[in-house]
């Protein structure tokens, strides 16, 4: 009796242990094999490791056939470089599969698109700001918030307003452009506008130091087209003009975005 309780006793531990190996091998195989932050971490330096190794694979490919009539047996020369050619396009694709592999499995968080849309902007109208030597200051907020709006329709709204400023810039003036974000406002019942603040929101203005137009009525077509744009995504423009001191500030509040944005990188 006490030789089969015992059995009892060492076959109930020993299933015990073995559930709990198998549980632990189950939590092994759901677990990820990098968690996020490792990922964030060592995915980036890898795209850079292969990059260069891409790199250094073009400079072989270019001395392969400089070398290539260098050697005086002709056939060793056609050899070697057929060999070369072969075995580092070889390298190169391989390489790339990663490459593309690593892209379409490590997800980015979107960040910072405001601020690098607006570098995109000024340096896409870099000609026109030397050309009447316009002084440029940046004031941005860190870790500015997304927003909601597409990065499309932000491009297009913040060409067509440098656009409109530079058209009635004079020369030797400045440009100021500040981002900032904040919370909804508590209106008092006096100030109560139609738009209903919510959320957080986020202001991206644009100052021109020595504007020469001098009134908002007339507002040119563009920027009543970039009003509208900024209606349709739940935002507000304002235009203030000082005609005595020459400044013209023209600022749009859009909404912040609540989610985390994330996005894969393209390929190929």
């Amino acid at each position: 009796m006490r030789e089969s309780l015992h059995e009892l006793m060492d076959e109930g531990h020993s299933r015990k242990n073995m559930e709990e190996k198998q549980k632990e091998s189950d939590e092994s195989i759901k677990r990820p094999f990098l968690d996020e932050k490792e990922k964030s971490f060592l995915f980036p330096l890898l795209i850079e490791l292969f990059q260069r190794i891409e790199g250094s694979l073009e400079a072989i490919k270019k001395m392969t056939q400089q070398a290539r009539n260098k050697f005086s047996d002709r056939l060793f020369g056609d050899h070697f470089d057929r060999v070369m050619t072969e075995e580092t396009e070889r390298i190169d694709i391989l390489l790339r599969n990663l490459l593309d592999y690593i892209k379409v499995n490590f997800t980015i968080q979107k960040s910072g698109t405001i601020h690098k849309l607006l570098e995109e902007t000024i340096q896409k109208n870099r000609p026109k700001l030397e050309k009447k030597n316009l002084y440029l200051l940046k004031r941005f907020e860190k870790d500015l918030p997304e927003t909601i709006v597409p990065d499309e329709h932000l491009r297009y709204m913040f060409n067509s307003i440098l656009q409109h400023g530079l058209l009635w810039m004079p020369a030797h003036g400045n440009i100021s452009f500040v981002t900032r974000s904040f919370s909804s406002p508590k209106e008092s019942p006096g100030e109560q506008t139609p738009f209903r603040w919510e959320g957080r929101y986020i202001e991206i203005s644009f100052l021109f130091d020595g504007y020469k137009k001098t009134a908002r009525e007339g507002m040119e077509f563009e920027l009543k087209l970039v009003e509208e744009m900024v209606h349709r995504h739940q935002g507000v423009m304002k235009f203030e003009s000082d005609p005595q001191k020459g400044k013209t500030l023209i600022s749009l509040i859009l909404p912040a975005e609540r989610r985390k944005v994330i996005y894969y990188q393209s390929v190929g």
